[in-house]
């Protein structure tokens, strides 16, 4: 790590938790052949991202599976389903046999075909989170078994899975049974035991902008709560 910057901010009834950014040095990068743009290596970017992130309940490490289980698992509640009962977090996750980069369509295509392959893409997303939603799913489905249940192949899947409509988006490698699990580092999860939301920065642009927002966001939601507590306290 080169740099990093964070934030503690303070939610409503008072619990703090930490927006921060980290550089990785150059030279790091350089040794891995990326320069530039992050994904100007695709296959060096990706190779990163797995040793970085996680969303694996791996049998091989006790310790680890039963603290990500703990506090990594993402449970619906009002305030996430608020928007027409979608959870605004994007969970449950698409599983996905690797690790890869989704992207918008190529902007060559004819437009009969853009469409064609819109409408493919559509249908086979939607069924996959139609049965991630199902309450009766069994956990223990494998991927292959998920292909089958939602009518397509492993090919299809993950072209579909490739295709984003809005810039470029990261997936992880991810089975169906750690569809609600929220991204994690195992060394960084291990120390701190508690949830966690790691990323990678796949758009300059985005990065500006979360630094931007969380470094002048007021904390003014506190300041009720904090005159609550001093009232209900005072005199004791």
């Amino acid at each position: 790590i080169d740099k990093y910057s964070y934030r503690v901010e303070f939610q409503a009834r008072g619990l703090p938790h930490i927006h921060g950014v980290c550089w990785i040095e150059k030279k790091e990068l350089l040794d891995r052949g990326i320069n530039g743009d992050l994904f100007e290596n695709k296959e060096a970017a990706l190779k990163l991202a797995d040793e970085l992130m996680s969303c694996a309940l791996s049998d091989d490490d006790n310790e680890v599976k039963n603290i990500v289980s703990a506090v990594q698992r993402h449970k619906h509640t009002p305030s996430c389903l608020k928007y027409d009962g979608v959870c605004r977090y994007g969970l449950p996750r698409l599983p996905s046999p690797r690790t890869l980069l989704a992207q918008p369509s190529d902007p060559e295509l004819e437009e009969k075909e853009k469409i064609k392959k819109k409408s493919e893409v559509s249908k086979i997303l939607s069924d996959a989170r139609k049965l991630l939603n199902d309450p009766e799913l069994d956990n223990d489905m494998t991927l292959d078994e998920f292909y089958t249940a939602i009518g397509t192949t492993e090919n299809k899947y993950v072209e579909a899975l490739q295709i984003s409509e809005r810039g470029k988006v990261l997936v992880l490698k991810r089975e169906v049974k750690e569809r609600m699990i929220n991204n994690f580092n195992t060394e960084m999860i291990r120390a701190w035991n508690a949830n966690m939301d790691i990323q990678l920065v796949v758009d300059p642009y985005a990065v500006i902008s979360y630094i931007a927002s969380y470094m002048l966001k007021t904390d003014i939601e506190t300041t009720p709560f904090l005159r609550e507590a001093l009232h209900a306290s005072a005199g004791k």
